[in-house]
């Protein structure tokens, strides 16, 4: 799925953070994800998702070095772009680790 960034809606941190249960979001490289109906489907477990929901995940996310599917399943959980931060490439978010999981 193709995503214009520019036509993302802005999302505040105040908003991010109330998604932190029931329906939690994740911020990554400046995009918001809603990770709900991926919690079940995430190789690292579900656990992994909730700890980082309502927040900033984009260093957690590249310590691991989640692999091109990851980055580009994620994009269609993209629901917005997270207010004052700047837009990360999608290479910026590769990272250093490395995950076995995809």
């Amino acid at each position: 799925m193709s995503r214009d960034d520019s036509q993302l809606r802005g999302i505040t941190r105040d908003e991010l953070r109330s998604h932190s249960k029931e329906d939690p979001w994740i911020a990554i490289g400046g995009r918001v994800y809603a990770v709900k109906e991926y919690l079940k489907e995430h190789p690292g477990g579900v656990a992994v998702l909730m700890e980082k929901a309502g927040l900033d995940a984009t260093e957690d996310f590249k310590q691991i070095g989640h692999g091109k599917s990851a980055r580009e399943l994620m994009k269609s959980y993209c629901i917005g772009r997270l207010e004052g931060e700047t837009l990360l490439p999608e290479e910026d978010l590769a990272g250093k680790g490395r995950c076995l999981c995809m």
